[in-house]
């Protein structure tokens, strides 16, 4: 398996150098340039495979069928959570977080958490690791210093672990939980996606969060645990710093040209910040691919129910596989023109 390239000679000094200055570089990575999926002819094309060959019967089958459309993995049988870089990625995370409630003072504390339930728990792990007492793990020392104390455990789980938002087949991680809410939150307007290999996804992770943190970027981000989704990874982003983090992305590929060999497309109806970085809009609620794959079915739908000539009288599915086999330039147009 590839380790990620740290040499720091060709690496991040010079992101460093051109961190703050990135539009200067490029000022085509801004979002309202980037390519949009109903802008395309040829992903609309392929949107509407996804559709006609899709189980609608299943929740959200048009959505599962986008997400998982064009993805080949490489070592399929290899989940991102079994692999040996994430426990080495969670170990460096988990240094970083005891550090940080080591060194965190009490009237920072109280000044966050104020003097309640929160505060107490994490006196609780202050006072334990200033003690000498260690674990290998954060669930390991969680368990140790809350021994008894299960409200102060559940306190301790909800509120203060360093990737305390991961579930529902997600891992979730970001410099602000990382240092117990002490930083200014992300406010994301927009989300960067890359549909890496799982067995990469933590070496990846690695370098991304030792390259934002040479340059003071805060991250968030969050991997997913299978294999067969095209958003292997997430990144929030303020699009104020969206040239950041993409310089950040594509270098770590473009020094590491396995990995990047492993990188595929990224999800069918995302924008193209690269060919391998896709793009989303924040808008709260629905995921972005949530809301573009509603928006692609309504219309698909749409057209396929008031095109005007032949096609069968059966379901909407089937008019719209009749219509793309018969009539498909007319019919990929009629729905470009709708979106």
């Amino acid at each position: 398996m590839e380790r990620l390239n740290n040499n720091s000679s060709t690496g991040w000094g010079s992101v460093a150098a051109m961190a703050n200055k990135y539009s200067e570089k490029d000022k085509s990575v801004d979002p309202a340039k980037f390519e949009k999926p109903s802008e395309n002819f040829d992903t609309i094309a392929s949107a509407v495979i996804e559709y006609v060959h899709c189980d609608l019967s299943k929740k959200k089958g048009f959505y599962g069928a986008v997400m998982t459309s064009g993805v080949e993995r490489w070592y399929p049988e290899i989940r991102a959570s079994k692999n040996p870089a994430r426990d080495r990625f969670e170990s460096a995370r988990f240094e970083e977080w005891k550090k940080n409630i080591i060194d965190m003072d009490a009237q920072t504390a109280i000044e966050k958490y104020g003097r309640g339930d929160t505060f107490n728990a994490l006196k609780k792990i202050h006072n334990y690791l200033k003690s000498g007492q260690n674990a290998t793990t954060q669930a390991e020392l969680l368990r140790d210093c809350f021994s008894g104390d299960d409200d102060g455990f559940d306190v301790a789980f909800d509120y203060l672990r360093y990737d305390r938002h991961s579930g529902g087949g997600w891992m979730y991680y970001s410099s602000r939980d990382e240092k117990l809410g002490l930083e200014k939150r992300i406010n994301a307007d927009g989300r960067l996606y890359l549909n890496a290999e799982p067995m990469d996804t933590f070496d990846i992770a690695d370098q991304f969060v030792n390259a934002c943190k040479e340059v003071k970027l805060p991250y968030e981000f969050k991997i997913n645990q299978f294999s067969d989704r095209s958003d292997a990874m997430v990144f929030y982003v303020e699009n104020k710093d969206i040239g950041n983090y993409v310089e950040i992305i594509s270098r770590i590929l473009d020094e590491n040209p396995k990995i990047s060999q492993r990188v595929g497309k990224p999800p069918l109806l995302s924008e193209k910040a690269t060919e391998k970085i896709g793009y989303g809009d924040e808008t709260g609620g629905e995921s972005y691919n949530e809301r573009q794959c509603k928006k692609f079915q309504e219309v698909i739908e749409a057209v396929a129910n008031s095109y005007r000539g032949e096609a069968p009288q059966g379901s909407t599915q089937e008019r719209a596989r009749f219509l793309y086999v018969n009539h498909y330039e007319k019919f990929i147009n009629m729905i470009k023109d709708r979106l």
